[in-house]
C-alpha cells in the first residue's frame, strides 16, 4: 500500500461501496476531505474519526439520519459542510459539538429535516449556538 504521508486534500465519490474508504483512516496529513456518499449509506465512515489534523470536512449526499459522537473528536475541525443529506436530522450529542472547540463554521444545506430542527426554538439548536457561524440555506446566524 502506498502512504501518502503529504496528502492535505482529498474528495472521495462515485464508488460502489464503503470499503473504498479503508484508506482514509492511514493518511494523517489530510486537512481538507469531501465526501460524497449515496442515499443508501446510513452511516459515515468510522475511518474518518482517525484523521486528527482534519479542518475541514465535507459531506454530501449520505442517508444518514444522525451524525455520529466521535465527530467530536475531531479535535481540529473547523468547519463543516453538510450537503444535501435529506434524512439527516440529528447532529452529534452537545457535548460532542462542544468538544469541537476550533470549529467556527457550519453550513447546513439542502438538509430538510435538519434544517427545522436547528431553529433557535428547536431541539438541535442548543447543540450549536456556541458556533460564530452558521449558516442553513442561505441563513447566516
Amino acid at each position: 500500500m502506498v502512504w501518502l504521508n503529504s496528502l492535505r486534500e482529498l474528495l472521495i465519490g462515485g464508488f460502489s461501496n464503503s470499503d473504498t474508504l479503508e484508506v482514509i483512516g492511514h493518511i494523517k496529513s489530510i486537512q481538507i476531505l469531501s465526501l460524497y456518499g449515496r442515499a443508501d449509506w446510513v452511516s459515515l465512515p468510522y475511518q474518518l474519526q482517525n484523521l486528527t489534523s482534519l479542518k475541514d470536512l465535507r459531506i454530501y449526499d449520505f442517508g444518514i439520519e444522525e451524525l455520529p459522537d466521535w465527530l467530536g473528536n475531531l479535535s481540529s475541525l473547523e468547519e463543516l459542510i453538510l450537503f444535501n443529506c435529506e434524512k439527516l436530522r440529528h447532529l452529534p450529542s452537545k457535548e460532542a459539538m462542544q468538544r469541537l472547540t476550533k470549529l467556527f463554521s457550519l453550513e447546513i444545506l439542502f438538509c430538510p429535516l435538519l434544517k427545522q430542527q436547528c431553529r433557535p426554538d428547536n431541539s438541535e439548536w442548543p447543540k450549536i449556538s456556541h458556533i460564530p457561524r452558521v449558516l442553513i440555506n442561505g441563513d447566516e446566524n
